[in-house]
């Protein structure tokens, strides 16, 4: 993951862009395509990927204490 992966900045009438992952122009959030270099959008339908990095460690955290926790009541 590059510094700015999480870029994100808006046009003129409040629209979100993001930069295309091949390109690095900035294009809409919704867009399908790049209209500079063609290249389609892919969106993560990961919903854990969705979240911030901090939300991401805390749910690997809760998600081993659960199974230590599961473990442990087997032993």
């Amino acid at each position: 993951m590059s510094w700015d992966d999480d870029y994100e900045e808006y046009d003129e009438d409040g629209d979100t862009l993001i930069l295309c992952s091949q390109c690095r122009e900035p294009i809409y959030e919704d867009a399908e395509q790049c209209p500079y270099c063609g290249h389609f959008v892919v969106r993560d339908s990961n919903w854990l990927a969705e979240r911030p990095s901090w939300f991401q460690a805390l749910w690997i955290i809760l998600v081993g204490i659960l199974i230590v926790q599961l473990i442990g009541c087997w032993f």
